[in-house]
């Protein structure tokens, strides 16, 4: 036994494990790298965390307090290409496929799905379908039966899973081979660490645009206000009515997406295809009958877990949405989340509008001699001559156009997202080198 133990410790010096060089700093420097400073929450569970890298762990604690970074900083300092992060909506959707592939067995499903996987993070953890929960109850117990360390972000404790007390009973059975398998941690902090969020990219890069006028239609250099959903995008062969779907912006109109039949399914599908949304026509969830709220929510968590660039036009502000006591359910993660996006609740260039009149005047006030002002829409312009000087001097890299949409969120996040490459109308080429050099110096 003496020699058995020996030659094992050998191996483990030989063979270290993948996640025994995370240590706490790993994330002091991370927390550093993003300009804020891991809070005592924060500390404690990642404390635990790090105290071993056999338990499976469930973090858990309010919206916007760090689960998912702390998720994301652990996934990252895995050395091992033998690990998997994926939002739970997606798993799940991505399991039922498996299972009727597979015929119906849930172990070479998972097999399919985890082979070679050591280490799996599921984000955004929850139950509130009574249907799911006998699924959910099958698929845990066959992973936990599976050498995988399971680690799980959620914002509601083991016991306030499947919180419908009409069903909840039914789930305890679950929730308690959950405490026996994974070590839970809650983190206390009651700061939303979204809120400081800098809007420099990926979804919180977005605008939520209220009340959503024709001159603010024009000032995102979209001519149509009102929009009719006059082209189709195939999601798992079916036709959803868009307004434009390409290369260069998915535009949905909020009933077209919301009030159809559709879910995460086709929300992940859309977004795996566009990396550019608009989605206009939102009217105050208080309107809507359940349903279409409750796809608003799951439709946010897809975008904002696929960082989707998105803007979107309402008819109210985020903070009249919806009361959270009569929201769809986990309305508060979907409000913290959409208070990352910049709001303008009116225009942000009524102050510019004498900014860029004649030829004459554009070439003095912009910078740019009239030959490369013609064409070019008026509104972009007086984005234009609103940057700073510096920025408006670069001027001449790029000649493929940006879509006046991504030069309206360029002007708004100081210069950083505007070559988006996508031309509705002509812009000039030195609109896009201007713009495009400003993101890349971020400017």
């Amino acid at each position: 036994m003496s020699w058995f133990r020996r030659n094992w410790l050998t191996k483990r010096r030989h063979h270290p494990s993948p996640l025994e060089s995370i240590t706490v700093e790993v994330f002091e420097r991370a927390a550093i790298s993003e300009g804020f400073t891991i809070d005592e929450a924060q500390r404690e569970a990642i404390g635990a965390l790090m105290a071993s890298a056999e338990h499976g762990f469930y973090l858990w604690g309010p919206v916007g307090c760090g689960k998912s970074w702390i998720l994301n900083v652990y996934y990252d300092a895995i050395s091992s290409s033998r690990k998997r992060r994926v939002h739970f909506h997606e798993f799940f959707h991505q399991l039922h496929q498996a299972i009727t592939k597979n015929g119906n067995s849930i172990e070479r499903a998972l097999d399919e799905l985890l082979n070679e996987v050591d280490v799996l993070c599921f984000d955004e953890f929850h139950v509130h379908d009574v249907g799911d929960s006998t699924f959910i109850r099958r698929m845990l117990l066959a992973l936990f039966a599976r050498p995988i360390r399971l680690i799980v972000t959620s914002n509601y404790p083991p016991d306030g899973l499947l919180p419908n007390p009409l069903f909840h009973d039914m789930f305890l059975p679950t929730i308690e081979v959950i405490a026996e398998k994974l070590e839970v941690l809650e983190i206390r902090g009651t700061r939303d660490y979204r809120l400081d969020s800098e809007h420099t990219q990926g979804f919180s890069s977005g605008v939520w645009m209220s009340p959503g006028t024709a001159a603010q239609y024009r000032e995102l250099g979209l001519s149509t206000h009102g929009a009719s959903s006059a082209a189709t995008v195939n999601v798992s062969g079916r036709l959803l009515n868009v307004v434009q779907a390409d290369h260069e912006l998915l535009w949905f109109r909020f009933s077209d997406l919301c009030e159809a039949e559709t879910g995460s399914s086709d929300y992940l599908d859309l977004a795996a295809r566009h990396p550019t949304w608009l989605i206009s026509d939102i009217p105050s969830l208080t309107e809507l009958d359940r349903e279409p709220a409750q796809r608003f929510a799951n439709l946010i968590d897809v975008l904002y877990d696929r960082q989707i660039l998105v803007t979107f036009i309402a008819t109210v502000p985020i903070h009249e949405l919806t009361p959270t006591s009569r929201g769809p359910l986990d309305i508060d993660r979907t409000i913290s989340r959409l208070s990352q996006l910049r709001h303008h609740n009116e225009s942000i260039l009524k102050n510019n509008g004498d900014s860029c009149k004649g030829e004459n005047d554009q070439a003095g006030r912009c910078g740019i001699p009239p030959a490369e002002i013609r064409g070019t829409s008026k509104p972009v312009l007086k984005i234009f001559a609103s940057l700073p000087s510096d920025a408006r001097a670069r001027s001449r890299e790029l000649s493929a156009p940006p879509h006046p949409l991504g030069v309206w969120i360029a002007a708004i996040n100081g210069g950083f997202f505007a070559a988006l490459n996508i031309a509705p109308v002509p812009i000039s080429g030195t609109l896009t080198g201007t713009f495009s050099n400003c993101w890349q110096q971020n400017l």
